[in-house]
């Protein structure tokens, strides 16, 4: 997939995240800093999304 990165292979189905998920933890990380004023507040919202994805990640590998 174009503008794709492999993340692993799990159970034979490879795991790819695009390019542009980095840009969303980065987004969300500074929202979070600029509404909470600390480094606390800005983790715990990207510890939020990489959570999400996982989440994501594990309903679709139940598809398959």
């Amino acid at each position: 997939m174009k503008w794709s990165w492999r993340l692993g292979r799990i159970a034979g189905i490879d795991v790819f995240v695009h390019a542009t998920f980095p840009i969303l933890l980065a987004w969300v990380g500074f929202s979070e800093y600029t509404q909470s004023q600390s480094w606390s507040g800005a983790l715990v919202g990207i510890l939020f999304i990489l959570v999400l994805f996982a989440i994501v990640v594990l309903h679709e590998l139940g598809h398959a």
